[in-house]
């Protein structure tokens, strides 16, 4: 999603990302852009070329805006092991890592997601 917070209401905006047309979702002076499938590890850039940026007025952009967004490498997904618990006292461990767990992100709300992992349980 990229948004634009124009000065004035706005009537209508286009926006290209390579060759792709993208029309805006315009709210008022915000215009949102939902921009999708961006290839990974890759800089694009979102374009409104002069004249289609139109405000409630009637006025327009005098030149393009443009907008880089780059991509990051994809999301990696991890397996992990099941918790087997067969007693009272592995229930208690159990239970302790998992609020010392949550503890621990209430502390640090955009927290190191490698240390949330090392302190998955390890029973």
């Amino acid at each position: 999603m990229a948004t634009f917070n124009f000065d004035r209401e706005m009537k209508s905006v286009t926006a290209f990302v390579g060759k792709q047309d993208v029309e805006g979702e315009v709210a008022g002076a915000t215009v949102r852009f939902k921009v999708w499938d961006l290839p990974y590890n890759t800089t694009s850039e979102l374009v409104i070329p002069a004249g289609k940026a139109e405000d409630t007025f009637g006025n327009v952009n005098d030149k393009d805006i443009v907008l880089s967004m780059t991509v990051g490498a994809p999301a990696t997904v991890e397996a992990i092991e099941p918790v087997v618990v067969t007693n009272v006292d592995e229930w208690k461990a159990a239970f302790a890592a998992v609020a010392a767990i949550q503890q621990y992100c209430r502390r640090s709300p955009c927290g190191n997601l490698r240390e949330k992992r090392r302190l998955r349980l390890r029973l």
